[in-house]
């Protein structure tokens, strides 16, 4: 349940820049689940906000590398692998 939800805000992110700041914290939770679906998903539909608004994300990507949280960096990294989505790199 919880990726359709991550799906339905990614949309919401996606159709307005100005959801994103609200939407963002979700994405750090799940980025750091400890179920690995969770993560996956999570990176998916990161990656869908990514390439709808990719200067705002960029900035998220920046904090998110730097943080304590080995998963929420190792996120940030994943996030940023050569996908079809990701051609603003």
């Amino acid at each position: 349940m919880s990726c359709v939800c991550l799906g339905i805000l990614s949309w919401y992110a996606n159709e307005n820049s100005t959801y994103i700041k609200k939407i963002v914290p979700f994405f750090k939770v799940s980025a750091i689940d400890e179920d690995w679906k969770m993560r996956e998903t999570s990176a998916r539909f990161f990656h869908s906000m990514i390439k709808h608004h990719p200067e705002i994300m960029k900035s998220y990507l920046q904090i998110f590398s730097t943080d304590s949280n080995p998963k929420l960096r190792r996120f940030a990294s994943e996030t940023l692998r050569p996908v079809a989505e990701n051609r603003w790199i």
